[in-house]
């Protein structure tokens, strides 16, 4: 199988970040549009942990691509995108106004909006 459709979810044992979580809340929101139930045995606030309990077996779940890459490029996990959903998540960098801003800060903030536009670099 290549991809998932977003229905396809309710046939899966989903393992998932804690309710309240930034990645939850836009899951949530996203299985009440569709009309979607999900099928949650557990939840955690270590996406390492659910990483593992996927590994092993126990269930399934749904996380950024790029916290699963070291998986999916030693092939202990596998993804499968959905194919009628995209799910986007935000960052926002945030600074106190009118704050002086070192050299590195400058650079930190420089290199963050290049990710923003460009995307993670290749390892």
């Amino acid at each position: 199988k290549k991809s998932i459709a977003l229905k396809e979810i309710e046939d899966q044992t989903l393992i998932l970040r804690e309710r309240g979580s930034s990645p939850r809340r836009i899951l949530d929101e996203i299985f009440k549009q569709k009309g979607i139930a999900p099928r949650i045995i557990m939840e955690s606030a270590s996406t390492s942990a659910i990483k593992k309990l996927v590994e092993s077996g126990i269930g399934a779940s749904i996380l950024s691509q790029q916290v699963v890459k070291k998986e999916l490029r030693a092939k202990t996990l596998k993804e499968l995108p959905f194919r009628d959903a995209k799910i986007t998540y935000r960052f926002y960098l945030i600074y106190l106004k009118d704050k002086y801003l070192s050299r590195a800060m400058q650079a930190f903030m420089e290199t963050a909006m290049n990710i923003s536009q460009k995307g993670w670099p290749e390892e």
